[in-house]
């Protein structure tokens, strides 16, 4: 690895895993990172669960099921 006096540029990738050189520039910045994560996951879980939520009304209305046996 590079010591703590080189900037970011000047660290050499050759035979580095991409994992690794990301980890290497974004390390400054990882509280940030790991805090954006954190509100994306928040963010766009609506839209993960919209899936299940609409078989389960397909299925009540398919099987014709009144809407409080649903679940």
């Amino acid at each position: 690895m590079a010591s703590s006096h080189e900037r970011p540029l000047d660290h050499r990738y050759r035979d580095e895993h991409p994992v690794r050189t990301l980890a290497y520039l974004f390390r400054a910045d990882r509280h940030r990172l790991a805090a954006a994560v954190g509100v994306f996951t928040v963010k766009h879980s609506p839209v993960w669960l919209l899936p299940l939520i609409t078989a389960s009304i397909i299925d009540t209305v398919v099987q014709h099921q009144s809407i409080s046996s649903s679940g």
